[in-house]
């Protein structure tokens, strides 16, 4: 068993590594890997615990290191180019910051759709709380409407899960003034949709143990400063937030600064036709424009 996946092995060009999302499976990221141009490399990485016997990752920072060991199987040295969608991006980043504190180069840091949990830490105190309980009040009205339209069976289970998304909400917003105020997935409840459709097999219930995990690990996750560059693809369609950033949050921890390209998308169908094609062409580019400066700067610095 290997988490590392090679998708399309390509010629010439050095490999881009992608990160899974929440649930863990490669086979999200593989659209993206069919749009890319056939000569560049590109592989996947899924979740240990696939198989059913592997406990999952605890934490973004244990599945970061992991990851770079796989991944150094390939390409034992940089200048690296990583990315990942929604969780996958969280990891990447994790990944860049372990890399360039062993000394190693990052290229290109691609985060697609992938939010920045502890954004919250950077905002003022007051203004968090105001926000946080803004978006209490808009989710109760919007959720006593859809109630009214939703089957008197399905109604209960409705309930709970919006509960629970509700009860993390209120709980933050109370500690704002005790802790750092950390901000909640803006997707929690297409993750939760995702889980009550599960068919209930062992495959699907495995799938969840590791989604369950991985939202776990991002949301107590602290990112590090980073001081390279990094590329955000953040869909346009967006979910009721408790504050908007164009960045997705990440601007505050990234020194080299943060390009934003925003794709005709949400967050569910950004890794499929026609938007993947989009971010696909995007990421060639940014891929091609780094690897030309390699080149220069091989050709240019003295062998001595």
């Amino acid at each position: 068993w290997s988490c590392l996946v090679p998708v399309r092995e390509g010629v010439g060009r050095p490999p881009f590594f992608c990160v899974h999302g929440a649930g863990g499976n490669w086979m999200s990221m593989r659209a993206l890997a069919m749009a890319m141009p056939s000569d560049q490399p590109f592989y996947c990485l899924q979740a240990r615990g696939l198989d059913g016997r592997s406990a999952p990752f605890t934490t973004v920072e244990e599945t970061a290191a992991c990851y770079i060991e796989y991944i150094r199987s390939v390409q034992p040295h940089g200048p690296y180019n990583l990315g990942g969608g929604c969780y996958g991006g969280i990891v990447a980043f994790e990944m860049a910051c372990q890399l360039r504190a062993e000394g190693e180069r990052v290229d290109v840091l691609a985060l697609i759709d992938a939010t920045n949990h502890a954004y919250g830490r950077h905002v003022p105190k007051s203004r968090l709380l105001y926000f946080k309980l803004s978006f209490i009040v808009r989710r109760t009205i919007h959720h006593l409407r859809q109630l009214e339209e939703t089957n008197p069976s399905e109604r209960r289970r409705y309930l709970w899960q919006r509960f629970k998304i509700g009860w993390r909400v209120i709980t933050e917003a109370k500690d704002v003034f005790s802790a750092d105020g950390m901000s909640i997935d803006p997707n929690d409840e297409y993750h939760d949709r995702t889980a009550s459709n599960s068919s209930g097999d062992d495959f699907e219930e495995n799938l969840d143990r590791i989604r369950d995990a991985s939202l776990a690990a991002s949301r107590k996750f602290i990112p590090k400063p980073y001081d390279g560059q990094v590329t955000v693809f953040r869909a346009k369609q967006r979910p009721d937030e408790p504050y908007s950033d164009a960045g997705l949050g990440w601007g505050p921890v990234v020194v080299g600064g943060v390009t934003v390209h925003e794709i005709d998308a949400d967050h569910n169908n950004i890794f499929e036709p026609p938007a993947v094609n989009s971010v696909a062409e995007l990421l060639d580019a940014e891929l091609y424009t780094r690897e030309l400066a390699a080149r220069y700067r091989a050709q240019t610095t003295p062998n001595w």
